[in-house]
């Protein structure tokens, strides 16, 4: 059984490259196998400068939002 995921305060700081890499990982290996719950101030328009890459952005946030409650 997966545990949940917590991730507090996205895009509090600029990420760097290697992070940014491994954060994908992480999304991808959760994706549809178990609960993530993300807190940010940033909108998803803004994630593109978080993440250094506007399409690793997206694709970043379709994997997160596919069966997800939005909140805010």
């Amino acid at each position: 059984m997966l545990s949940s995921t917590l991730i507090d305060e996205l895009g509090f700081k600029r990420l760097n490259q290697h992070t940014v890499d491994e954060f994908y990982e992480i999304v991808s290996n959760r994706y549809e196998k178990g609960s993530m719950i993300i807190t940010s101030n940033k909108s998803f328009e803004e994630w593109g400068e978080v993440f250094w890459d506007p399409v690793l952005a997206t694709a970043i946030i379709d994997r997160i939002i596919h069966h997800c409650r939005i909140e805010g």
